[in-house]
């Protein structure tokens, strides 16, 4: 590792092979930088240059670079070739990089991280005094945060799955349906078939339904979609004291298996009231920001054991935690052990940044529309909702993650519960429920509350953050 000072390391092909790296720094990946005492609250780029060997399974197979998250820019190279770039600190990337495997020597992959806010970066600086930007609330955690994945594939795979499961609450089925996306990297057409089980308990279960099979052609991707009706036999629903996780084990006739964890349950808003299977809750809740004073945004599971095991214990059970994605960590661990979680990508509202908000909430919806401890998306906080332009991005952000994920609710955190709008002037009036954020005394939080409640009695209503401000 090295930290670029004077942004010298393009200039000089710190990318190239041929360039000497034998005096950088030793680091274990996962690395974030501002946690290691050689680099204090170090701002601006820093260069990674680890070589692996060709693994023996990739003769004849499609090979991957799998990131979970760079933070909070990347810029990556493998053997002196650009494979590209990645904006957005929180989210997964990959790239396919079989052609520029070595077969006979170490490969070495470079890695760019850059953690430095601009007016065009999510979130935005503000500039402030020369030659700083301002980022308030944020930490400039950088470097690889997160797990680097070599991920080795048959040339036909499943790129990704999206479960929805159904439950009847009254008559005890469910059916489950999966779209899957099947990849064929190959440069002819292929045919083939998906052929889905659900297992339960470590066995599979009896279903009434057929494989699915479609022609897919070279070089793109095919969407199949599959379902399955569970009698009440077969249906165990997932909840806060019950955490039941089903596997949908899938394989791909002539290419890659995956295996992937769901749960059964229903979670919807219906008057004033959030229900789980039918149930209404009255739920407390903790934010948690992960960014720790021994691994930063790592967020290891023992970590994350030990503080979701606590705010378990406290009956804190349904929360936004934060302003940006959940680590794999927290989602993993809400769905084993039964919590409630309302996931947001920070949520930019300029128009400028739009391409890159979308983007970081498809990475983010896309990696997680499985996990039953996901029941709502947030799509920003504390931005102007009260104005046109405010309403506007809720509708039309609103509008985008559906088209993605239809399955869960939709929100956002507002702060302007003192601005005297009427109720359709204001974004909460278009989304399934409202987060409130307030910070005042314990009388000023108590009439935020009852604002709020008066403005849309027919919606259920969250304080998403609250604190006291004197």
């Amino acid at each position: 590792f090295a930290a670029d000072y004077q942004d010298w390391g393009e200039r000089y092909r710190w990318f190239d092979p041929s360039y000497r790296d034998g005096v950088w720094d030793q680091v274990t990946v996962p690395h974030v930088w501002s946690l290691d005492p050689r680099f204090p609250a170090y701002v601006g780029a820093g260069w990674y240059r680890p070589r692996f060997p060709t693994p023996p399974t990739a003769a004849g197979n499609h090979v991957r670079l799998a990131f979970d998250a760079v933070f909070s820019r990347a810029r990556v190279w493998l053997n002196g070739k650009l494979l590209g770039d990645h904006d957005g600190g929180y989210t997964p990337f990959e790239f396919d990089i079989g052609p520029l495997l070595l077969p006979d020597q170490p490969n070495l992959l470079v890695v760019r991280a850059d953690n430095r806010w601009k007016e065009d970066t999510i979130p935005g600086a503000h500039p402030g005094p020369e030659p700083q930007m301002q980022v308030k609330a944020w930490w400039d955690d950088g470097g690889i945060v997160r797990d680097v994945h070599l991920v080795v594939s048959a040339p036909v795979y499943l790129a990704n799955q999206k479960i929805e499961a159904d439950p009847d609450l009254h008559a005890g089925t469910a059916v489950v349906r999966a779209k899957f996306w099947v990849r064929n990297t190959l440069d002819r057409d292929v045919n083939t078939a998906v052929k889905p089980e659900i297992w339960l308990d470590g066995k599979p279960l009896s279903l009434n339904a057929q494989p699915v099979r479609a022609t897919v052609k070279g070089s793109s991707v095919a969407e199949l979609v599959w379902s399955a009706k569970l009698d009440p036999s077969q249906v165990r629903l997932w909840g806060l004291d019950t955490p039941v996780l089903y596997e949908l084990r899938t394989a791909v006739e002539g290419g890659s298996s995956a295996t992937q964890t769901f749960g059964i349950r229903k979670f919807e808003a219906s008057g004033a009231r959030l229900l789980l299977n039918g149930q209404p809750l009255r739920l407390g809740g903790a934010n948690r920001v992960p960014s720790h004073a021994e691994w930063g945004q790592n967020d290891p599971p023992e970590g994350v054991a030990k503080d979701l095991s606590l705010m378990k214990e406290a009956g804190l059970v349904l929360a936004r935690m934060s302003h940006y994605p959940l680590s794999r960590a927290v989602i993993d661990w809400g769905n084993r052990h039964g919590m409630l979680f309302i996931e947001e990508a920070i949520g930019a509202t300029q128009p400028e940044l739009q391409n890159l908000n979308r983007r970081m909430y498809r990475e983010m919806i896309e990696r997680d529309w499985n996990s039953p401890s996901i029941v709502a998306w947030s799509i920003g906080n504390e931005f102007a909702s009260e104005t046109p332009e405010g309403v506007k991005y809720v509708q039309q952000m609103r509008d985008y993650v559906r088209l993605l994920d239809p399955t869960r609710l939709i929100t956002f955190a507002t702060n302007r519960v003192t601005v005297p709008v009427p109720p359709e002037q204001e974004g909460s009036y278009y989304v399934d429920f409202v987060c409130m954020n307030t910070y005042s005394d314990p009388e000023g939080n108590g009439k935020h509350i009852d604002i709020m409640h008066k403005r849309y009695p027919d919606k259920p209503l969250l304080v998403s953050e609250f604190g006291m401000r004197v």
